[in-house]
């Protein structure tokens, strides 16, 4: 597991195999833990069902934003930002694959909110040891928007 403390109470993962994965999220306090991973884009990953009877064994609550990379949109940034609003606070969990679907979301969700800027979301990603430099016309694209706002 390459667990990586993204900002202040938002842990980010790759795919949780084990129970044992679980418990080092409840270990440093994760209550909430958010999959953005379809079910089966692998044959051996742990399905969300599966997941989410370890996570409540340790009692986290979970919730299931699968994302497709190029098939992102908007309305996956929304629901992101909403889950992540939601529990200001708490310290939450996000993982996919290897983490990046899920640190671009929170930088996605982020920028549009005016939160940061997209270098300072990029370079906050890169700390974690992820990389969404990719995505840095997207991002940028969200600043006018959150600017006029």
């Amino acid at each position: 597991m390459n667990l990586a403390l993204l900002v202040e109470n938002l842990y980010v993962s790759n795919q949780l195999q084990s129970e044992e994965d679980v418990q080092k999220l409840a270990d440093v306090g994760v209550k909430y833990l958010m999959c953005n991973r379809p079910d089966g884009e692998e044959a051996a990953q742990a399905s969300f069902e599966q997941v989410t009877a370890w996570a409540h064994a340790h009692g986290i609550e979970t919730t299931h934003l699968p994302v497709v990379m190029n098939q992102m949109n908007m309305e996956d940034v929304s629901q992101f930002a909403q889950w992540f609003a939601q529990h200001e606070g708490d310290v939450k969990g996000v993982y996919c694959r290897t983490g990046t679907r899920s640190s671009l979301l929170w930088a996605l969700s982020q920028v549009d909110l005016g939160k940061v800027n997209a270098i300072e979301a990029i370079t906050t990603v890169a700390q974690s040891g992820r990389n969404i430099s990719g995505a840095a016309m997207m991002l940028q694209q969200l600043e006018p928007h959150t600017k006029e706002a």
